[in-house]
């Protein structure tokens, strides 16, 4: 199947990067008080997860700690977390694939563990699960690695730790409807230029919050998202493309 994407899109000069947290690193967790992700061994088993880590803010900076297998779930405990009220963060890194790109799960819970004697989450029961957000990982052998939102609802991307070489970014996300003819439904092209931190990362939670808007009632069954990266002499451009048709 092809999709047209912008003459002028593909003649961008491109700059990406993408980032996550350096977690802390702790022994297994002792019995106790334990946060566990309750895995579902049809869907997303064990032998699915890459890596886990739940996250909280404090102050400008995150804190992390790393999830760790507890039978055929996951589990950290409560001695390593804060006990007051807290928004964490879990994330699952998986193996577990959409269209040969591995898939990031999160999930966000606001709780004072000092109330509770155990907290358990179930982890995501399939790609529609509402009470987890899913998030495609794109990368190539170069080094080039980011992130996006697959939901119309979810505007994240995120370049993660990419060469600063990298000048010019352009990305296009759009969703389509491909019962009969090919139709597109909604879309736009994000553009960069220097937007790199010192790591070689940048996010963006922003920029596609008008999508549920642009897509209304209209029925899509395909997503279409394209990166393009450019360095600084325009002597080089490297493209990361995701492509998916929902049953």
């Amino acid at each position: 199947m092809k999709y047209q994407l912008a003459a002028a899109f593909l003649s961008l000069v491109i700059l990406s990067a993408c980032k996550k947290d350096t977690p802390v690193s702790i022994p297994n967790p002792s019995p106790g008080k334990l946060v566990t992700v309750i895995l579902n061994p049809e869907y997303l088993p064990l032998a699915k997860i890459d890596s886990a880590y739940i996250t909280w803010p404090r102050g400008e900076t995150t804190d992390s700690v790393k999830l760790h297998a507890s039978g055929n779930d996951l589990s950290v405990s409560f001695d390593q977390l804060p006990s007051t009220e807290k928004t964490f963060r879990l994330h699952l890194f998986t193996n577990q694939n959409l269209a040969s790109n591995k898939l990031l799960w999160q999930k966000e819970f606001t709780v004072a563990l000092s109330q509770r004697n155990a907290l358990n989450v179930v982890a995501p029961l399939s790609i529609d699960d509402v009470n987890w957000v899913p998030r495609i990982m794109l990368q190539d052998q170069s080094g080039l690695q980011a992130f996006s939102g697959i939901r119309p609802n979810d505007a994240y991307f995120r370049f993660h730790k990419i060469e600063q070489s990298w000048k010019e970014i352009a990305m296009d996300r759009s969703y389509w409807n491909v019962t009969g003819p090919d139709t597109k439904i909604a879309g736009a092209e994000w553009r960069g230029t220097n937007v790199l931190d010192a790591t070689g990362s940048y996010e963006n939670h922003d920029f596609y919050n008008f999508l549920p808007v642009q897509i209304g009632s209209r029925e899509w069954n395909h997503i279409e998202i394209v990166m393009l990266f450019t360095n600084a002499t325009n002597t080089q451009t490297r493209v990361l493309v995701f492509n998916h048709s929902f049953d």
